[in-house]
Order: structure tokens, then sequence, then C-alpha cells
């Protein structure tokens, strides 16, 4: 198999809510303990917690932003609705509305091939130089709640994939 195309692809995102659990990482992402992230958030009750509570099948994200510190957040979870409870050991965040950029590649046949180098590996090197459309910034910085959004979407009909949403924001004129 040749390696899959590199698909990118601008989308707009009304303010959303999220369940999941959050992880502030100290230090580089790079040595983040994430056996022990995953572990944790699956020991709590992982995604079963959170399905009750959406409003249409979202595939499971991790959301990197701030939580008004210096330190990133990896957030685990889905998008859902509106909430009267939140699971003991989970947390509920609003996030505003968006622009991204995603960088996904073509449906590829299983999961496996989408979290392989040549799906979640070469989206996860592109993404960090991809080209910004024109009258546009990237917006991930401190001033930005939202850094990267990962997005699975795995088994559909149309096959596997994995997904990069880059945030961005027009330039103000």
């Amino acid at each position: 198999m040749s390696k899959p195309e590199i698909v990118v692809f601008q989308l707009q995102r009304e303010s959303f809510l999220f369940l999941g659990i959050e992880n502030e990482i100290i230090g580089a992402i790079e040595e983040a303990d994430f056996v022990s992230i995953w572990s944790t958030f699956f020991e709590v009750g992982g995604f079963d917690e959170i399905r009750p509570f959406q409003l249409e099948n979202h595939p499971p994200m991790v959301i990197y932003h701030k939580n008004g510190g210096d330190n990133l957040v990896y957030f685990i979870g889905s998008i859902v609705g509106e909430m009267s409870e939140i699971p003991d050991g989970y947390t509920v965040r609003r996030f505003p509305a968006c622009e991204f950029l995603v960088i996904t590649t073509e449906w590829l046949p299983t999961e496996e091939d989408a979290l392989g180098e040549d799906g979640l590996g070469q989206c996860g090197k592109y993404e960090k130089n991809v080209e910004i459309p024109s009258g546009y910034i990237r917006y991930d910085g401190a001033e930005s709640q939202l850094m990267l959004i990962e997005r699975e979407n795995f088994n559909t009909k149309d096959g596997s994939r994995y997904e990069f949403w880059v945030p961005i924001k027009k330039i103000d004129s």
C-alpha cells in the first residue's frame, strides 16, 4: 500500500461542551506518562461514562488547552449536550466557537492503519508546519483556550482516519 495522501480542510465549530478527564502536563508533552493517563481514564469509566450524554455519535477526542495556568492540559473525552449531573471523576467544560484547519489522511482500511505511521504519524508531523490559509493566523498560543484537538474516526462506513484540528482565526483588519 502506498502512503496515503494528506487531506487538509477548514471547519467551523460552534461553542461546545466537552466531558472527560483533564490531565495537567508538567513539563514537555513528550515526557508525559500517557500509559498512566489512559489507564486512569479507563479505570474511572472511560468513554462508557460519556456516551449517555452525547447528542450524536461523537468520536473520542483529546483537547489540548490551558486551564488558567501555564501548563498544558490533556483532556480526554467527547462532545456532549447539556448536563445536569457530571459523572464522578469527570469534568465538563464549555469551549468557544472556533475555526479549525483539519489535518488528516484519505480514509484508511483499518483503525491500526489510522493509528500507524502513515496515519497519525504523518499527520502529527504535518500539523506542526501546515500552511495557514490567507487571511488567517494559527490561533493556538497562550491567548487561545484551544491549542489542538485530536479526533479518532475509526471503523466508519468510509473506513478509519486520525485527525488533528489546528485552531485558526481571521486576521483583524
